[in-house]
């Protein structure tokens, strides 16, 4: 009996059946936007494959197809918001799945969505990745900037305390130049690389344990005060005592900008 497999690369489209699949299915579905698939016949035996391992086979093949249809479609997502296709973008969906997937995260825009805040150690392109993966932001509360300068993030699950550090290995580069010899332009070959390397080639994950401070969860703030020298307000406790007055922190230590017109903030003693 022979049997023709299709083999796709799974451009981002949604799989369409709905039903469970059955030995036949796995190999009559088909892929109408799959433009580049690449099509590959093989002589196969049906009692070779379905009898011993058929349960095992089923699991693994449809895990295969969902985990690389939810990348590219997590990817196609993050890249409409982004701008641009780039290699941070791919590494920054796959950091995030691995990140939710170790910190047991299972619907972060869904049910879970008030249970998990991602802190990011980079403002480059991985991170509008990561919130579009994730969900999180600035403004929701849920993802905290730390300046660090590192491909890394944590993925904190707050329902049970569980948090995941993901940082991309280095090696991964060179891993990537080697892969795609032919790709002249480096970006090219790390976009390409990125794609099919594993997590394993492309990450270090370590658990860690991260103690969030009551003003620093989402929700309404915890207070609100008035800086007694430039007389703005300041919340989220972000305020700071010096020598028993209460200032913001451009007065207390210095901001990041000068006025044109008179100052502002007090001159840092």
């Amino acid at each position: 009996m022979i049997i023709r497999v299709l083999c796709c690369s799974f451009p981002s489209m949604p799989l369409y059946t709905n039903k469970p699949f059955s030995p036949p299915d796995l190999f009559r579905m088909t892929f109408p936007a799959a433009s580049d698939s690449h099509f590959l016949s093989a002589p196969v035996s049906l009692p070779e494959i379905f009898t011993d391992h058929y349960h095992d086979f089923v699991v693994n093949w449809k895990h295969m197809i969902s985990s690389s249809l939810d990348f590219e479609h997590l990817l196609e997502e993050s890249t409409r918001i982004h701008g641009h296709l780039c290699p941070g973008q791919v590494l920054g969906v796959k950091m995030s799945m691995l990140g939710l997937k170790e910190a047991g995260i299972k619907d972060p825009k869904g049910k879970d969505r008030k249970n998990i805040i991602v802190f990011v150690e980079m403002d480059r392109c991985a991170t509008d990745a990561v919130q579009s993966v994730t969900g999180c932001s600035l403004g929701h509360r849920t993802m905290k900037f730390m300046d660090y300068g590192k491909m890394a993030a944590t993925f904190l699950n707050l329902k049970t305390g569980k948090a995941a550090r993901v940082i991309a290995i280095e090696e991964s580069r060179l891993t990537a130049k080697n892969l795609f010899p032919a790709i002249e332009n480096k970006y090219a070959a790390q976009l390409e690389a990125y794609k099919v390397m594993s997590d394993d080639e492309l990450f270090e994950v370590s658990e860690v344990r991260v103690e969030i401070r009551p003003e620093d969860m989402p929700g309404r703030p915890l207070g609100r005060v008035r800086c007694e020298a430039c007389e703005e307000q300041v919340q989220d406790m972000r305020e700071v005592h010096v020598d028993g007055r209460v200032l913001c922190r451009p007065c207390a230590s210095g901001g990041y900008c000068e006025f044109f017109h008179g100052e502002r903030y007090a001159k840092k003693a």
